[in-house]
């Protein structure tokens, strides 16, 4: 792994203001949050803060702009002490909350997309929000594919490194970048063009792809396979190395809505595929069970609607695996908790797209941000 700025602990004074990019971002279910694993993480950080008795301001989103991180807090409390919340996010109230902040206080500030200019990246907005620390410190790995003012624009104004967190998942993904061969990558979802360009890359250094989900839709119906009524992302065309590609699984069979187990050319004009069926799973056990890296990315069924049978079996195959496991996906890593599967998978990543771009770029927008910062203050 490349020499990149990390926080270093012992170099912080107390007192001192540390500005955190964390992702709080957690799953939520009629207003209660579902699955806590992000905010777990992100104590760690935030212990490690509260000991050098520095004043720690949080940034994170949760949702869209309509949702409050109240609700967050209140967990993170449980485990903290001496941490508040403040439903703004730039101004003077948010100012006079960091200002009346005693050393080895947390304070978490409003949801970033509640007010405009996150999501643009607008320059006031970063600026604003730098007026709140000393030091800038990117610990939300899971953010830091996107373009954001938190993400790429903090670091212009402020001295930036990489946090705690954000260093435990690049060593855990960096055997995913050169993986041990026999290996096996795992997708599934609904967004073909956002794994088209991982798949690319994969296609050539790994020795089987097992598709599911849209992704395999597309690649079936390029196939000339008719997939019904299955959702099928359109938005790119299939390449036709993928098309023709040995080294491509794809079901044999599927489970469709109508609770039907059919043979995949035999789907219907009205079927609609929601998980892969039982036949399909022979396959890929087959090959897991050899493996001695496999690499999982997003569920295998339309998990949304609550088809998680495939995805579950998958998991269950490599929880057994001699070889080494990297999960990742906000669904399929809530699914691994769910199995209690956690201790029995090598890694687990809080990213799902952060995961995706950084195993095809090897970097991210955010890790380039704080490196130029970093380069700057030299």
């Amino acid at each position: 792994m490349e020499t990149l700025p990390f926080l270093k602990p012992q170099t912080l004074k107390a007192g001192a203001r540390v500005l955190i990019r964390l992702d709080l971002n957690v799953p939520t279910q009629n207003g209660k949050i579902t699955d806590t694993f992000r905010i777990e993480q992100a104590i760690r950080t935030l212990e490690i803060l509260q000991k050098k008795k520095v004043k720690t301001i949080v940034l994170t989103h949760l949702g869209d702009a309509h949702e409050s991180v109240g609700g967050v807090v209140k967990i993170l409390s449980k485990k903290l002490k001496n941490i508040s919340f403040v439903p703004y996010v730039i101004g003077d109230r948010a100012l006079h909350a960091v200002d009346s902040m005693k050393a080895g206080e947390i304070l978490v500030l409003e949801n970033l997309r509640s007010q405009g200019g996150e999501e643009e990246s607008a320059p006031s907005f970063a600026r604003a929000l730098a007026r709140f620390g000393d030091i800038f410190v990117q610990d939300g790995f899971s953010v830091s594919h996107r373009r954001h003012a938190s993400v790429v624009g903090l670091p212009t104004f402020l001295p930036s490194v990489l946090g705690p967190e954000f260093q435990e998942e690049l060593r855990g993904l960096q055997s995913a970048l050169t993986p041990k061969q026999p290996s096996v990558l795992i997708l599934g979802g609904a967004k073909f063009s956002t794994k088209l360009p991982l798949l690319k890359k994969y296609l050539k250094t790994t020795d089987t792809i097992i598709l599911g989900g849209a992704l395999a839709h597309n690649v079936l119906k390029a196939r000339g396979v008719d997939v019904g009524m299955s959702l099928v992302d359109t938005s790119v065309p299939v390449p036709t190395t993928i098309t023709k590609a040995a080294n491509i699984i794809v079901p044999i069979d599927a489970l469709t809505e109508a609770g039907e187990v059919v043979d995949i050319r035999h789907v219907g004009m009205r079927d609609k595929i929601v998980d892969i069926g039982p036949a399909t799973l022979a396959p890929i056990a087959e090959k897991i069970k050899n493996a001695k890296t496999v690499i999982m990315n997003g569920p295998l069924g339309l998990y949304e609607e609550g088809y998680v049978g495939g995805t579950k079996a998958v998991l269950k195959h490599l929880a057994v695996l001699k070889g080494e496991t990297i999960v990742g996906g906000g669904d399929t890593v809530a699914l691994v908790r769910q199995l209690k599967l956690d201790k029995k998978i090598d890694f687990i990543s809080t990213g799902g797209g952060a995961m995706l771009d950084y195993l095809t770029n090897g970097t991210l927008p955010g890790i380039d941000a704080v490196k130029k910062s970093a380069s700057q203050k030299k």
